[in-house]
């Protein structure tokens, strides 16, 4: 990581070019340009244009955080709901996560806390884990609509993609996706005579019509299964609480927790270590990493750690091993 000599303000467009890179869409992309560019008003207001990324503090973060909740629509002299506020504070903590990305020295998006959602509005909940499978077992027989709508339930929950992406997908992207989810697409594809690109098609319809599946019919099939386990503590089972599952171990992690003295990891590394490697992380940097003789990589966090950063690198980083310390008496060990 480094210092960057680059003001924030002139790494925006660096950040938004970064975001076609990644496949985001053009109205993403815009809504990103336009909220940043609240941010960018608000460093005017202050003469802080020449701010450098390293120099952004959590006391100037909060600051942002109450000039966006005192501000009035000049058009309604309405202040912004929080979940506005939340729009601008997403954008922010995405060109932070593009400095972790370039190894620019900055805040991690982390640091960047949203705000509650207004009373009004609908608190979005997990999935428990009993629930996600009574969902991807709901299909249940051999027939090539039953074997697509199971294959298309497991992607959901595994690869947390968005609708669009899935009805994206072609038969040779199957290569690309997790392994754990592979026997289910085969399962399916066997079934499979046509000429399709598309990885998941219709069934109805004509068959000299385009085939792949729309958004609108995978949200149907959903709906239709996410109906066994809707219950009085669930508000919906939509295509977003579907991909939010994917957070609970469905991508055959394995989470073992254990009161165990600090000392016994310690005598253990020691024992199993060869090399000590740079702690840098997908996103953010771990406290200790080592290299195991078992090909696993060991990250360590000592102290508290954000859930979020826990999350996303064992979502992003196969085949690893992460210890999480929070006193000198207890260890979590996680593993995928």
């Amino acid at each position: 990581m480094q210092n960057s000599a680059k003001t924030i303000i002139q790494h925006i467009p660096d950040f938004l070019d970064y975001c076609e890179t990644r496949g985001l869409k053009n109205n993403t992309r815009e809504n990103y340009r336009r909220y940043l560019n609240k941010f960018i008003e608000w460093l005017e207001t202050l003469n802080l244009t020449g701010i450098l990324p390293h120099q952004l503090t959590p006391e100037r973060i909060l600051g942002y955080k109450l000039y966006l909740s005192e501000h009035l629509d000049p058009k309604t002299g309405k202040s912004l709901t929080k979940g506005t506020q939340n729009y601008y504070l997403i954008a922010l903590r995405a060109l932070l996560g593009y400095f972790v990305a370039k190894n620019v020295v900055s805040l991690l998006p982390d640091k960047v806390a949203l705000p509650g959602h207004d009373k009004a509005s609908k608190t979005a909940k997990f999935f428990s884990l009993d629930q996600i499978d009574v969902l991807l077992n709901a299909p249940q027989g051999t027939s090539p609509i039953i074997l697509r709508n199971r294959a298309i339930l497991h992607t959901i929950v595994s690869t947390g993609f968005k609708v669009r992406q899935l009805t994206n997908l072609n038969r040779d992207s199957v290569i690309d996706l997790p392994n754990n989810i592979l026997p289910y697409l085969n399962d399916y594809l066997k079934t499979r005579s046509d000429e399709e690109k598309a990885l998941f098609i219709n069934y109805s319809g004509k068959k000299i019509s385009p085939r792949r599946l729309t958004v609108r019919m995978v949200e149907k099939i959903i709906k239709k299964y996410g109906a066994l386990i809707t219950s009085s503590d669930l508000i919906n089972v939509t295509p977003e609480t579907l991909r939010s599952a994917n957070i609970l171990a469905v991508w055959n992690k394995t989470i073992v927790i254990k009161n165990l003295l600090w000392q016994n990891v310690e005598d253990d590394i020691k024992e199993k270590i060869i090399f000590l490697i740079e702690p840098i992380l997908n996103y953010g940097k771990a406290d200790i990493s080592i290299m195991k003789s078992a090909r696993k990589s060991i990250y360590i966090e000592v102290g508290t750690v954000s859930l979020f950063k826990v999350w996303y690198n064992l979502m992003v980083m196969p085949n690893c091993i992460f210890i999480l310390v929070p006193s000198d008496d207890f260890v979590i060990k996680l593993e995928n």
